[in-house]
């Protein structure tokens, strides 16, 4: 073609090729891997696999009261250190008894006070009594008076016992505690003879003093059926004169009920599993509210494998279906199990088994059978493919 005379020159194809190289292919690669990548990631999303954990079970042991605790004689400087091995049941820590007794101590002056008091009263009643003609008042005032002095010493009996009850639980712990170390030879034989005289010592009076305190239970009934026996012929300021009293004790019994309540808390235990201690939250002498925790107890009991199947996964778990599992290592071997239970509802995804721990995840959770020979720690992290035979958009797997 010519243009003004002049024949127009063409691109060599070398130059075009050049160029293409540098402008337009890095475009089209950079376009093609970006649709690829993200193909890739849809179907690696799709596909049945998750990650799974071996159940890990930490038991936060809290106060279930408030009060101050109180060294062990079983630990060193009376107090555990991380790691230190837990058995079921074992005593954890005790709490200071001492406000308790100071209580019931207060108690026992009320019960003296309100004695007193009806002592006074009916010797009143004796001086009116001179006067009265009626012998079934005459009666019927007697027996008021006797059931109120029944019904204190029964609350005496029963502060006496809750008094017993505290230092036989003091006692049992202090025994419970020095036994492990006479097993490991750490205390004499001696030593441990002295606790078990003290303890057997202690729960002996309890056991003496409830049988009294039934008795005295067994007099007041006596003389409550009675009362009932006579007609309704007390005075009313007879009625009058009684009814503080009677309203003072039982704010007493409450209180005893109360103190009784508590005695059983006093001594914290571990729960019925084995394990390690992985957290320690308060000291010996140091105060503690109701539910804070003292320690944290982990187990090593190894029960299952758990996992969380999301939403946009092309898998629908069922009981009985197989599961390999793997070691989070680069060669580990694959184990085959199946899957036990399933969970009722879709939940949030742990943190730390998250894709991404910024994002929230949900899943529905998969209780998976933990083969017998498969090494593991509690929260040792596993892959976790279920055998659906799924094909996703770009293949099987």
């Amino acid at each position: 073609m010519m243009e003004n005379g002049m024949e127009r020159i063409s691109t060599p194809w070398r130059l075009r090729w050049h160029r293409f190289r540098y402008t337009t292919l890095p475009l089209l690669g950079l376009i093609t891997f970006a649709v690829l990548s993200l193909l890739m990631w849809t179907r690696q999303g799709e596909m049945p696999h998750a990650i799974g954990e071996i159940e890990a079970i930490r038991v936060e042991v809290a106060s279930p009261l408030d009060g101050i605790l109180i060294p062990l004689p079983n630990l060193p400087e009376g107090r555990w250190a991380l790691y230190d091995t837990v058995e079921p049941n074992q005593v954890l820590a005790q709490l200071d008894d001492r406000p308790l007794q100071a209580e019931m101590a207060a108690l026992v002056q009320e019960l003296n006070r309100l004695q007193k008091e009806l002592g006074a009263v009916a010797a009143k009643l004796a001086v009116n009594e001179a006067d009265r003609r009626l012998t079934y008042m005459d009666d019927a005032v007697r027996l008021r008076v006797e059931l109120e002095q029944r019904s204190l010493v029964v609350l005496q009996r029963q502060a006496e016992v809750v008094v017993n009850r505290i230092e036989a639980q003091q006692r049992t712990t202090y025994y419970d505690c020095l036994k492990p170390l006479y097993d490991k030879k750490i205390i004499s034989e001696l030593e441990l003879i002295n606790a078990r005289f003290q303890r057997d010592e202690a729960v002996a009076r309890v056991a003496e003093n409830t049988k009294v305190l039934g008795e005295a239970e067994t007099q007041k009934k006596a003389a409550e059926t009675r009362l009932r026996q006579l007609p309704n012929f007390l005075p009313a300021n007879i009625a009058a004169e009684l009814a503080p009293i009677a309203a003072a004790a039982q704010v007493v019994q409450a209180k005893i009920h109360e103190v009784e309540v508590q005695i059983s808390r006093l001594v914290i235990r571990a729960p019925p599993i084995h394990g390690m201690i992985c957290a320690i939250n308060h000291w010996p002498q140091s105060a503690i509210k109701a539910g804070e925790p003292i320690v944290t107890i982990g187990s090593d009991e190894r029960r299952y494998l758990v996992c969380y199947v999301r939403q946009e996964q092309h898998v629908d778990p069922k009981v009985g279906m197989d599961v390999d599992v793997r070691k989070r290592l680069a060669i580990a071997p694959t184990v085959r199990t199946a899957v036990e239970r399933i969970g009722p509802q879709v939940e949030q995804i742990p943190v730390h088994l998250a894709r991404d721990p910024k994002f929230p995840e949900w899943g529905l959770p998969v209780r998976i059978t933990l083969p017998p020979d498969f090494s593991g720690y509690p929260g040792e992290l596993f892959e976790v493919t279920f055998k659906t035979g799924w094909k996703g958009s770009l293949g099987g797997f």
